[in-house]
């Protein structure tokens, strides 16, 4: 799922997201209006601020959602006519799919790792899988950079609302709490692709050779 996968959830999804979103609130208001009649579309912009969709959580995120969309469909187009579509096309396809494969990469790192906590749901601890169930990247700063400071990654299961651009300063401020934390570095990568099997028994991840 590397290069299909990574490629989907960057330029397809969120493209989709705002479609099946907008497609929620089409029912949702159509339902309202064939409830109370036609003087429910006086409302229409009270209620539409108001509106939660499975696909965005407020109405700033619908907001913020938009205009991304806006802005990223603009882009093609505007590139497609500068450069040509079949070479803009080819070039972005083909480095969103690069970055997109890194990034999964990334993520399944940050939670596949030796000692990764894992339970069953009914004694789940959220602290413990914040602190225990995700680890930590050391990458040079330029990387950070480049990865938005999602290496910071327990601070992020903490508490999912920070901001990326806080990722790094949560982090510095409660040093304290993440110390136990797991901190893994780019030479440590390679051996966590294995461990793709959980074994309830040892209680840990194993690789397919360990099981």
């Amino acid at each position: 799922m590397l290069f299909p996968g990574g490629f989907s959830y960057l330029v397809v999804r969120p493209r989709l997201q705002l479609l099946l979103g907008l497609g929620e609130w089409l029912a949702a208001m159509a339902g309202k209006v064939r409830r109370d009649g036609w003087p429910a579309l006086f409302s229409l912009v009270a209620r539409t601020l108001k509106f939660q969709s499975s696909h965005w959580y407020t109405g700033e995120e619908f907001i913020d959602l938009a205009a991304n969309n806006v802005c990223v469909l603009a882009s093609w187009w505007l590139m497609s006519r500068w450069l040509g579509a079949g070479l803009f096309w080819g070039t972005y396809a083909l480095v969103m799919t690069c970055s997109a494969a890194i990034f999964i990469c990334i993520f399944f790192v940050q939670h596949h790792f030796p000692e990764s906590y894992a339970h069953r749901s009914n004694d789940w601890s959220y602290f413990q899988g914040a602190m225990a169930g995700s680890s930590n990247l050391i990458l040079p700063r330029i990387l950070h950079w480049f990865s938005a400071d999602i290496a910071f990654h327990s601070i992020h299961h903490l508490c999912e609302r920070i901001p990326n651009y806080r990722l790094r300063g949560c982090h510095e401020a409660n040093q304290h709490l993440l110390g136990e934390c797991t901190y893994l570095r780019l030479s440590d990568i390679p051996r966590c692709f294995d461990l793709i099997l959980w074994d309830s028994v040892k209680q840990r991840l194993v690789s397919m050779a360990e099981a």
